[in-house]
């Protein structure tokens, strides 16, 4: 088919007829009949490869095809007895590469290094490769190629030759240029010999006794996610290792191919050979110190023997031997599924390697990070509103009669409390919607009311187990380009309840719709679908995921006139100063007009502005309370016409931290009115003029809803929308939601950051967020204004961090398209309390106080940004700690996740040490703990069941198998004859919690899941 395409786009670019008829109905001559369109939404998925330009028939430049699908032709040195091998690698071309990630870098991993040595030596009739050292790891580009040259010397009096492996980065560009100023990297070197093994060398033995017999199994659970917590991100491609066993100080592992993968060509696939090094560091993980697993890598290899194809390129599926045979060395065996020995690895030796060298080798620049809309299928295409859902607030446009909702609109929580106090079972979710539609002057009050509603809930016990849900109206673009505007009024409160759901998991959730009815019936489904984040388009779910963007082509930045005026509100804190630096030393922006809320009293002001005047600029410090609109009026009147208004940058914002139920409408203001109110006002007085840039200085605040900071969330995400709003409006507009500023070399946190002490850096560090350096964050800003995109994120993500935070359950829903869950089999279900209980319930008292105890020290010191849980004092008073309300609020959080109780908002100031924590929490723990196991996971099935089934013949079905289950417990013993019931009876009574439920699992098909 690509072959086909290929051709036909070539003859009919040439302008050579095409004959329709075997494609076209009748009559089928081009053009003489319509061809009907098909009934799905195009894909824009190309159909070929994209690298089939680069592809063809190799002989037709004098070369040979290589026959190894990570190399491209072989050609054969005229005059010498040399052979060289290219090819050019890309994760465009060999995708499964990107599943090797080390300390955040792509690497090749060094099992390709192996395969083409042994591809090598079986070219040219040698049968193993010796002294195979690794001298430089090779990182893999996110986009372009690397270019490779695998030369192997001639053979020498003893028959050995000398292989060496080279790449260099591709020339940009369709058709690579001759490049002689781009060096080689020298990567591997390594000896090729025909040579039998010499004497006493050890023999390829079988490993036919399978598992080794008195080995001890290794739990592998979740194995890989705990990989990726030290830095080693493994991919599906690369998550082989399937089975582990201790014998002694050997390791006995079975490792596989995952599925789709082809192992042709390949002399052993470089991820089947890979995983079986894994158990060096699984085995690593129980013995690492507290402060974590030090990276280590292949460094050489010796000995390495495998037959020629197909024996061991066939392989899927391995049986792996480790033995130790030195401090970093280890002997490996290789056999086949079956235990027919295949090959070996004599000694491999493994070094340690600073994660900086890895980041060293990186050539990409940061990436910058846009927001995509991933569809998802629904529980099920329409349904109705469970009896527990209740309307609050206004309701103009009559959406709850429209949803069917039985109750009547009540208008506030404190109505709908004294409802449920007089008899209403507490409703399981509470609908609203804002007030304002499409009216930005009415954001800050509709977000303030949404606050309230959201403190309101919070506050009220008996709603405690009550979710609130808004549903919103356009106040995010579509999929794709949304031809309307985003409703400025609503867009705040996706930030709002980002972080009200940060805080508090599973209470706040946002539903975005349009005007089609199949949105409407799908509202049910999408609210059961369980994500805090929904927009639904003409009835189809979209969720909203963080990705790193593709550097493909940029457009042209629009240049800065330098008789023109550059306005950067905040001109004279930290980013404001870095920003005005760079536009006059790398944009040629000659007049700058700065302010800050004390103008040239600012400190630093003076001085900034005799370095940007000794740089050549004209500089103006004003004070100006961007949220004051005659103020700024006035500001922007004032720039003198010789010297118009070309630039914006809104750099201006105030902190207030602080959790949820602690905001009012003053700490709300405060930082609404400089951020969200200030580009309001800029974009209205500025609307008329011809701009070249519009920037906005964003927060990722407001797309990952950073607890603690409600009212900075929602400012942010004004600024978001405001930008799509003007995009929609042919303005320019460029929103940035920037991570941290700072690094080693700068004061730590720069910008509003600089308020961060060492321990929320470490905070931030550990949920996957590193700081910026300021060349990172400008060339960040010089690139996102070449995109011409209205929203783009610029920080830097810790990928084994993210990964972590994301297995443990505690990453934001935004930024799991940046983590995603590494696991290719099904991972166990997270703790609850039944799970904490049945493993407390086996205990005696002082063990279970100590168990209950180093849960609390491990979550407080992962919570303080901690590597060493030692450090927490069981006694030292959480205030005493470094704890405010927010760490408080994370601590709660986390315990939550980790129990499965439901704990209260003032869970660390009501019990202010671990000790005294620890002291309630196995008070709470042990109702559960005391309770037979068969009834815990009853009371499991028993909430699995509580939402009755709309089929009919499925509830009578569930009925009739309850009843016979009921029957099979009860029934007493039979007299006389075969007692079957009776043994039945007493098989269930002494069975354990997971016999119950495989059997419930049988009965009811997996309801009980």
């Amino acid at each position: 088919m690509e072959r086909f395409a290929r051709s036909l786009g070539q003859a009919w670019a040439h302008g050579v007829p095409v004959d329709w008829t075997p494609l076209l109905p009748a009559p089928a001559t081009a053009g003489s009949a319509p061809v009907g369109l098909p009934t799905y939404a195009f894909q824009h998925t190309r159909y070929w490869l994209e690298s089939a330009g680069r592809a063809g028939d190799v002989s037709a430049a004098g070369l040979t095809a290589a026959a190894h699908p990570l190399l491209g032709a072989v050609m054969e040195l005229a005059g010498a007895d040399g052979t060289v091998f290219t090819g050019r690698l890309s994760l465009a071309e060999h995708p499964w590469l990107a599943d090797h990630t080390v300390a955040g870098t792509v690497l090749l991993p060094g099992a390709a290094f192996v395969d083409l040595a042994l591809h090598a030596a079986h070219t040219v009739a040698a049968t193993r490769a010796d002294d195979l050292v690794l001298h430089a790891p090779l990182a893999l580009p996110p986009d372009g190629a690397v270019l490779l040259q695998a030369t192997v010397g001639a053979a020498d009096a003893d028959g050995h030759r000398e292989l060496t492996v080279h790449t260099r980065p591709e020339p940009a560009g369709a058709e690579p240029p001759a490049d002689r100023d781009t060096p080689w990297t020298l990567h591997a070197t390594a000896t090729l010999t025909a040579a039998t093994p010499a004497a006493g060398a050890p023999a390829v033995e079988a490993l036919a006794a399978w598992p080794p017999p008195g080995a001890t199994p290794v739990d592998l659970t979740a194995v890989y996610d705990r990989l990726a917590a030290h830095g080693y991100l493994y991919g599906p491609a690369f998550q082989g290792l399937t089975a582990l066993w201790q014998d002694g100080e050997r390791l006995c592992a079975e490792v596989e191919l995952a599925p789709g993968t082809d192992p042709a060509g390949h002399t052993l696939h470089p991820a089947l050979l890979d995983a079986a090094l894994h158990p060096l560091i699984v085995a690593a993980l129980d013995t690492a110190p507290d402060g974590g697993l030090a990276l280590r890598i292949p460094y050489s290899w010796d000995g390495v023997s495998l037959p020629p194809a197909p024996a061991a390129a066939a392989a899927t599926r391995l049986r792996v031997a480790l033995t130790p045979t030195g401090e970093d060395t280890v002997r490996l065996v290789l056999a086949a599924a079956d235990g027919t020995p295949l090959g070996a690895v004599d000694t491999l030796t493994v070094r340690e390697i600073d994660p900086a060298r890895i980041e060293a080798l990186r050539t990409d620049r940061l990436p910058l990070h846009t927001l995509t809309w991933n569809e998802i299928r629904l529980p099920s295409p329409d349904g109705e509103f469970p009896l527990t859902t209740v309307w609050v607030g206004d309701d103009p446009e009559g959406l709850a009669a429209a949803l069917g909702l039985c109750d009547e609109p009540y208008p506030d929580i404190a109505a709908l409390s004294a409802s449920v106090a007089a008899g209403r079972p507490a409703p399981r979710t509470v609908l609203t919607s804002p007030h304002g539609v499409s009216d930005p002057t009415r954001a800050a009050a509709e977000t303030y009311r949404t606050l309230t509603l959201v403190q309101d809930l919070l506050a009220d016990e008996l709603l405690a187990d009550s979710a609130l849900a808004v549903l919103a109206h356009g106040a995010e673009p579509a999929p794709g380009r949304d031809p309307h505007p985003a409703d400025l009024a609503a867009a705040p409160l996706w930030g709002l309840l980002r972080a009200a759901g940060s805080e508090h998991p599973g209470r706040t959730a946002v539903l975005d719709t349009d005007d089609d009815t199949a949105s409407l019936r799908a509202l049910p489904a999408a609210l059961a679908a369980g994500e805090p984040e929904l927009l639904l388009r003409r009835g189809t779910a979209h969720v909203p995921r963080l990705h790193a963007r593709p550097a493909g082509p940029r457009t042209r930045a629009a240049g800065l006139d330098p008789a023109g005026t550059v306005l950067i509100t905040g001109g004279t804190g930290a980013l404001g100063a870095l920003v005005a630096r760079h536009l006059v030393t790398h944009h040629g922006v000659r007049h700058l007009l700065l302010t800050g809320r004390r103008g040239p009293d600012a400190p630093g002001a003076a001085g900034l502005t005799a370095e940007l005047t000794g740089l050549g600029a004209t500089v103006t410090v004003t004070a100006c309370d961007t949220g004051d609109r005659d103020a700024l009026a006035r500001l922007v009147d004032g720039v003198p016409a010789r010297h118009p208004l070309t630039a914006v940058v809104h750099a201006a914002g105030v902190l207030d931290d602080g959790i949820i139920t602690s905001l009012d409408r003053e700490r709300f203001d405060t930082v609404w009115r400089p951020k969200a109110d200030g580009a309001w006002y800029l974009h209205e007085l500025t609307a008329h003029q011809d701009l070249a840039a519009f920037v906005l200085f964003s927060s990722l605040a407001g797309q990952a809803g950073n607890a603690g900071q409600a009212n900075y969330a929602a400012a942010n995400t004004f600024l978001d929308a405001l930008a799509h709003h003007r995009h929609a409006q042919g303005l320019p507009a460029t929103s940035l939601a920037w991570g941290l500023w700072g690094d080693s070399q700068e004061r730590a946190g720069t910008g509003l950051a600089t308020r961060l002490d060492r321990a929320a850096l470490a905070r931030a560090a550990h949920g996957g967020l590193l700081p910026l350096s300021a060349a990172d964050g400008l060339a960040l800003l010089d690139a996102a204004l070449t995109t011409g995109e209205p929203l783009l994120v610029a920080a830097r993500f810790d990928p084994a961090a993210l990964h972590a935070r994301a297995a443990d359950g505690t990453l934001a829903h935004r930024l799991r398209g940046l983590a995603p869950h590494t696991a290719r089999r099904a991972a166990p279900p997270a703790a609850d309390a039944t799970e904490l209980a049945r493993r407390l319930a086996g205990l005696e008292r002082p063990q279970q106080e100590k168990a209950v105890l180093d849960l609390i020290r491990t979550t407080v010191a992962a919570v303080l940004g901690h590597d060493d849980a030692s450090r927490v004092d069981d006694d030292l008073a959480f205030k005493t700690a470094g704890f405010d309300s927010l760490t408080g609020g994370e601590l709660r959080k986390r315990l939550c996740a980790l129990t499965g109780l439901a704990l209260p908002v003032t869970l660390a100031f009501d019990h202010p040490t671990p000790n005294a924590l620890a002291r309630y929490l196995l008070r709470k723990l042990e109702p559960a703990a005391a309770q037979p196991p068969v009834l815990a996971e009853l009371d499991r099935l028993e909430a699995a069941l509580a939402s009755p089934a709309d089929d009919e013949d499925l509830r009578r079905a569930v009925a009739d198998r309850m009843a016979n289950l009921l029957a099979l417990w009860s029934t007493p013993a039979r007299d006389g004859g075969p007692d079957d019931t009776a043994e039945d009876t007493g098989r269930i009574e002494s069975a354990s919690a997971a016999d119950l439920f495989e059997l419930i699992d049988k009965e009811f098909g997996g309801l009980s899941r």
